[in-house]
């Protein structure tokens, strides 16, 4: 209540103030995990809380020199500038109305890379004001779900273009082309171990220019990548640039490749290639990058494998099968009723199951309902050809729970009906469980959103109760002068006094009648540039005094009256008009 009471103590000393003020911003927004950036009707960004500042750069400590076309570089999710229109800023001064849940890209400053957000885009309002005069954004960082989900579909993508890509040469171009989409990476290529020598030969690459290919077409096997492959572990660093003038040299023009990312992959233990990618700009990698370059790197090892099981299935069953077992992907061969007629190591590990255990059984024995109906459109799509990747959950030895992505190709017999079908699965159930707790996490900001929303509600209703005090206080004085005040002034004006008395007795009746009908506030809040003085010459001026008299009771020169009267004219914008100065002042009650 304590916190609640002092937010109101300072957003009604900057209401009476006429603005808001970075202190009172900064004690209603700093304690927010979001980003919180005030925005005047100019543009100008007048507050930025510590979360903001994180999110587009700590330039925003000196806010107040940009404007908010300035400060923010927005993009929409397809990747595109936001149209002035589309700019939820815009919109909140323009329609006066909240713009809320808007995904952007905002260019964070100093990192020089974007950040995604939702933006949520609150119009203030002063009272009795009918345009907003600041616009507050609230920033919630939503990348890492963002990049979760563009690396999902990126993969679904990958899976899809696979399914229908015959060849291996293909296949890897593919998964390279997939490979060097993600963040800022600018080239690569896939290496394969020669199994006698142990060199690496390059057998695909992207990017890369003719001497690169020409002169590094082939490691041999004491090259320091080639050690760093042999070894087994990803490598994500940016290495001296020694280090990379000697992968390189005499191979790439200026600028020089800084980061290299070394994605060893491989089968049954033993290390069989590597995805080499190289960037001008990058520093690092986050873990779901590095987890979704693992994935690909993974993937290609199983299409090798898989390209390699196909060829194999050609001389003999059983090399087909072993090869097939040493996928890390799970692999079957399924009939046209979708019963399991073989089954690679890797599936029975995924379903906790040894091989006898499960080959005859039909598929939707591992099913539950829901996906049991997916396996029978699956199973029509099939017949028809089609082979587009899809999601199956299977139900383990141990009743857990494998949620695996289903890469299948059908067989057809001679006369182009569906025999049987093969599938590729990879276990995705981790990388689902991130997408549910993202998921979760989505939630819980809506719910602090919502709190949030009741406080502000709070505020509001304690504003409304100054409001009313303030209307109490008024009636009071008024009541007040006219009981206590005025039946006293109106003896003495019974009494005989002179002529200077009598004046000044005017000006006191005058001055009370100005403190009830406040003449003098209504006239400072429209001409805020009057000064003290003036405002009393142009009191008296309305009441119909003349340059004489006001010399006499201000006790000043009649010279400095008129210069005065002239002052007000031209801050009033009367100057060079056929107006009267007290037949102005008049309509100021």
């Amino acid at each position: 209540m304590e916190l609640i009471e002092e937010r109101s103590k300072n957003i009604k000393t900057a209401e009476r103030n006429g603005h808001h003020t970075a202190d009172c911003n900064s004690n209603k927004w700093a304690f927010l995990p979001i980003g919180a950036v005030d925005v005047d009707p100019d543009g100008t960004v007048t507050f930025a809380n510590p979360s903001a500042k994180r999110m587009i750069g700590s330039f925003l400590d000196d806010f107040g020199r940009f404007t908010c076309t300035h400060a923010f570089k927005l993009i929409q999710d397809d990747g595109l500038d936001f149209e002035p229109r589309a700019n939820p800023v815009l919109r909140a001064f323009q329609t006066g109305k909240a713009v809320e849940n808007v995904v952007a890209g905002i260019l964070n400053q100093e990192k020089k890379l974007y950040t995604w957000l939702r933006v949520d885009a609150i119009p203030q309002f002063k009272r009795r004001e009918a345009k907003p005069f600041s616009v507050t954004m609230f920033l919630t960082d939503i990348s890492e779900s963002k990049t979760v989900h563009d690396l999902i579909n990126l993969h679904l993508q990958l899976e899809l273009s696979l399914s229908s890509t015959h060849g291996l040469a293909k296949s890897m171009d593919l998964i390279l082309q997939h490979a060097c989409s993600i963040r800022d990476f600018d080239c690569g290529g896939i290496y394969i171990v020669d199994r006698i020598t142990g060199a690496l030969d390059l057998m695909a690459h992207r990017g890369l220019p003719p001497a690169f290919t020409e002169c590094r077409s082939r490691l041999d096997f004491t090259a320091p990548q080639t050690r760093l492959v042999i070894k087994g572990e990803p490598v994500y660093s940016i290495y001296p640039e020694d280090y990379i003038r000697s992968f390189v040299k005499g191979t790439i023009s200026e600028p020089v490749f800084t980061y290299l990312a070394l994605i060893p992959f491989g089968y049954d233990g033993r290390v069989t290639g590597a995805l080499f990618l190289f960037s001008r700009t990058l520093k690092g990698t986050p873990s779901s990058v590095r987890h979704a370059l693992e994935a690909i790197a993974a993937r290609l090892a199983a299409v090798i494998a898989r390209e390699n099981a196909v060829e194999a299935l050609k001389d003999s069953e059983n090399s087909h099968r072993d090869l097939l077992n040493t996928m890390n992907e799970g692999f079957i061969i399924t009939d046209d009723a979708f019963t399991l007629t073989y089954a690679n190591d890797r599936l029975c590990e995924m379903l906790g199951y040894e091989l006898d255990e499960i080959i005859g059984l039909p598929v939707k024995s591992f099913l539950d309902e829901e996906n049991r109906k997916i396996l029978n459109a699956q199973l029509e799509k099939r017949k028809k050809g089609e082979m587009e990747p899809y999601e199956l959950e299977w139900k383990r030895e141990d009743r857990k729970q494998v949620v695996t992505l289903v890469s299948p190709r059908p067989i057809l017999d001679s006369e182009g009906k569906f025999k049987e079908s093969f599938s590729v699965l990879t276990d995705i159930t981790e990388l689902k469980r991130t997408e549910e707790a993202l998921r979760k996490r989505e939630k819980e900001l809506t719910v602090e959103k919502g709190n949030l929303e009741e406080v502000n509600t709070a505020l509001r209703v304690l504003l409304q109760k100054r409001e009313d005090d303030i209307s109490e206080v008024e009636q009071r004085i008024f009541l007040n002068m006219k009981k206590m005040v005025a039946p006293y002034i109106e003896k003495i004006k019974g009494t005989r006094l002179n002529g200077t008395q009598s004046t000044f007795m005017k000006i006191i009746e005058s001055n009370l009648e100005d403190i009830i009908s406040a003449f003098s506030q209504n006239l400072s809040a429209k001409y805020s540039e009057l000064t003290y003085t003036e405002i009393q010459i142009a009191n008296l001026i309305r009441q119909g005094m003349i340059t004489k008299e006001i010399a006499s009771i201000l006790n000043v020169s009649e010279r400095t009256v008129d210069v005065h009267r002239f002052n007000i004219r031209k801050k009033m914008g009367l100057t060079g008009k056929r107006i009267g100065l007290r037949s102005y002042l008049s309509q100021f009650k």
